[in-house]
């Protein structure tokens, strides 16, 4: 408004007036709408302002959100309204963010417990919702990889329950149990999974009864009294354990969670779950995995002693190198139709083994928090044994361990002894296998490996002082190596044998003995590959 004022000479004045009505030019354009698909409502979150645009006066103008439509609780469409006003007040313009919500997928895999993390296959897995029901169908861990896919799903809180799993348990044997009856009082957090293999009675609680169940379990198999319907069990816990990944335990708890759950308001890729047998408190299994001899213990023999029918025997194994014992666990082989076993000690504890024989097996159990330091050569276990009256002439007994991977010695920390060596004698009723003269009680010879490519190591025991020499003969009677040549005091001895320098074939390694008063004579065949 333009406004000129007339006066005239009597000072009146009137004034003439000039108006502009100015309309606004054009219209506001805004960015292009926004969308995108997303799992689960809580995604569709403010997406936020969009850019700033330029009105007609070439001013700036900011969106300003006005509204939202209601987010849906499981799935459907969330519309996010911004909006833009220009310099006269009244023009605008609408920017929206769509949200298209669909159901949550919650994925995972299902693995052993173990170092390799072996995947757990063909296991059946369900999914319960808050209310405790089941939310869509069973599924089936895949076969290759252990991997799980719920689909489907709306926001809530679930359980994963394990309905079926078919796969035979393994791995338990006397290591677990002194691993277990040691953990509380070492401070170290453990998987939630391995807590529950080692809490064998489900008391919330791992402690010696605990340990001493596990070892029974190896040596009497999973019944205490299977003629009772039920049968009763040493375990009171199913035989599978099962928790998610990554829940730590450090010690015992008065009353651990029982159930484990995932609360999911989005899509849930790395829900990873562990498996472990009840009992394997080290996670030694491998599941699927071919039943194969032990890796780390190997039987070998000393004398052939002399043995009559319906006698009875002490019958001891030896350990070939120093060892700090923790744990033994011993699956033997042995013909029970010609020898029965009465009981079975281990030198220096108090705590006395299990044993159990089942047809020609004899199985041996035994841990302590209280380790044994034994010496290269001395026994380790004493076999009180009764040979049969069908022990008759000609007849030996040549225990042999059974191809089983429990077969393992442990140290004091419930580590697994790599490489161990034990030594035992035959038994021989007659002439037939005896390879020792009269009177060599007490001198051993030995080799492991044998045959053997590169070397081999040779164990030997002295019962008294002499002069010892020790030999190695080739077929023709020829010396051709010289590994000892001097006095020797009692006891054993370890040395090691480099093949390098001898030819592929069978040598013997003699060893004599000679004092004043006794002249003994031990004799082993050699066999080198090449």
């Amino acid at each position: 408004t333009f406004t000129y004022t007339y006066t005239d000479c009597a000072s009146n004045t009137h004034n003439w007036v000039y108006t502009y009505t100015i309309t606004y030019a054009g219209a506001l354009t805004p960015p292009a709408n926004g969308s995108s698909t997303v799992a689960g409502p809580a995604q569709a979150v403010n997406p936020g302002a969009p850019a700033d645009i330029t009105d007609a006066c070439g001013r700036t103008v900011h969106a300003i959100l006005v509204d939202h439509s209601i987010i849906p609780a499981c799935e459907g469409t969330v519309v996010w309204t911004y909006r833009y006003t220009a310099c006269d007040g009244t023009t605008t313009a609408d920017w929206t963010y769509t949200y298209t919500v669909t159901r949550i997928t919650l994925s995972g895999t299902m693995k052993y417990n173990n170092s390799a993390k072996t995947p757990l296959n063909n296991v059946t897995l369900r999914l319960l919702d808050s209310m405790n029901n089941p939310v869509g169908g069973d599924i089936t861990t895949d076969a290759g990889t252990g991997a799980f896919t719920f689909t489907g799903l709306c926001p809530d809180t679930y359980t994963v329950a394990v309905i079926h799993n078919g796969k035979p348990v393994g791995g338990i044997n006397s290591t677990d149990a002194g691993a277990a009856n040691a953990w509380p009082s070492t401070g170290i957090s453990i998987e939630h999974t391995q807590f529950l293999a080692g809490d064998v009675l489900e008391d919330n609680y791992i402690n010696a009864t605990d340990a001493s169940r596990i070892q029974k379990y190896f040596v009497y198999g999973m019944y205490v009294v299977p003629a009772t319907n039920p049968p009763t069990t040493w375990f009171t816990r199913s035989e599978w354990s099962y928790w998610k990944a990554g829940d730590q335990v450090i010690h015992n708890l008065p009353a651990p969670p029982t159930t484990f759950t995932v609360t999911v308001g989005g899509n849930v890729t790395n829900y990873n779950l562990y498996g472990e047998c009840t009992g394997d408190f080290n996670g030694s299994f491998t599941p699927g995995a071919t039943k194969s001899a032990s890796s780390t213990v190997t039987l070998t023999y000393g004398v052939t002693r002399k043995t009559e029918a319906s006698q009875d025997i002490e019958l001891p194994i030896r350990v070939m190198n120093e060892t700090d014992l923790g744990a033994v666990s011993l699956i033997l082989e042995i013909p029970s139709d010609l020898v029965e076993v009465k009981d079975v000690y281990l030198k220096g504890s108090n705590e006395k083994p299990d044993f159990s024989v089942n047809g020609n097996l004899l199985t041996i159990g035994w841990n302590s928090p209280a380790s044994v330091k034994l010496a290269a050569g001395v026994d380790m276990l004493v076999l009180k044994l009764r040979t049969t009256a069908k022990f008759t002439e000609g007849n030996s007994i040549k225990l042999t361990l059974a191809a089983d991977p429990l077969n393992e010695l442990a140290d004091s920390y419930s580590n697994v002894i790599p490489d161990a060596i034990l030594i035992t004698d035959i038994l021989a009723n007659g002439n037939v296998g005896i390879d020792e003269q009269d009177g060599n009680s007490g001198l051993t010879l030995v080799n492991y490996p044998n045959p053997f490519i590169e070397s081999t190591t040779v164990h030997y025991t002295l019962p008294i002082d002499g002069d010892v020499t020790l030999e190695i003969y080739n077929m023709v009677g020829q010396v051709v190596k010289t590994l000892v040549n001097e006095p020797q005091t009692s006891g054993s001895y370890i040395l090691k044998v480099d093949a390098h320098t001898l030819s592929q074939g069978i040598y013997t390694a003699i060893l004599r003995l000679h004092n004043d008063n006794t002249d003994m004579v031990k004799t082993v065949k050699f066999v080198v590959n090449k």
